[in-house]
């Protein structure tokens, strides 16, 4: 039938063949798709683009220090007491960014920070110096219970002078002989009464405070 025909062009080819108009318009057709597809990947990559500029402007998440554990107030802290979390962080929030916390390691805490709380730098307090292990306490000492002209620096031994305590005999005993003088308050002028600084290891700390706070520390200095 004649619509199941293809129509030939009455212009001969070169060869002397006929072309059908089918074969014409596929060619046309041809010409035409290539534009098209050209455009339609100039689409895609452009909504991609678009795409991951709207996502990069949401997604202002920031990586944050959090503590990992509960750090009382005045307490050093440590590596082990820093965590990492990815948050989105509010304009003006102020927060500690992850990178800084070998800067945060060794300062003391302004206030109690428990598990999972953001660090802010304003519970953050001045960095105390110590290494990890080593623990600073205060001693008041009389009159002849440290050398004259105790600095700061000097190494010292720490000792339990002893005595009555609770009606029993205490023994004198050395508390620690790791101590460094970290500083010298000035001499009370109606007992003479001076406060001492310590730096001792962490291990020594508490039987050093104890004995301080009942008066019983002498200091021996030893060679630098």
């Amino acid at each position: 039938m004649a619509s199941t025909q293809q129509l030939r062009d009455s212009r001969p080819t070169t060869n002397g063949t006929h072309r059908t108009i089918s074969t014409l318009a596929g060619a046309a057709v041809g010409r035409r798709s290539a534009p098209l597809a050209l455009v339609g990947v100039a689409a895609v990559v452009v909504g991609a683009l678009v795409f991951l500029g709207l996502y990069a402007g949401i997604d202002s998440r920031q990586s944050v220090l959090v503590a990992t554990r509960v750090v009382a107030p005045g307490q050093v802290i440590t590596a082990e007491d820093l965590g990492v979390v990815s948050i989105s962080v509010a304009e003006g929030t102020a927060v500690v960014p992850s990178a800084e916390a070998s800067s945060v390691v060794g300062q003391t805490a302004a206030v109690g920070l428990v598990p999972g709380a953001i660090l802010s730098p304003s519970q953050l307090g001045a960095s105390s110096g110590l290494q990890p292990g080593q623990a600073q306490v205060g001693v008041a000492l009389q009159p002849g219970q440290s050398p004259l002209g105790l600095r700061k620096g000097s190494r010292v031994r720490v000792v339990d002078s002893g005595g009555v305590v609770g009606g029993e005999e205490v023994n004198a005993a050395v508390l620690s002989t790791e101590a460094v003088v970290s500083d010298v308050g000035p001499a009370s002028a109606s007992s003479g009464t001076s406060v001492v600084s310590l730096t001792v290891p962490e291990q020594d700390a508490t039987a050093v405070a104890a004995a301080g706070n009942a008066g019983r520390v002498s200091l021996v200095v030893l060679p630098s």
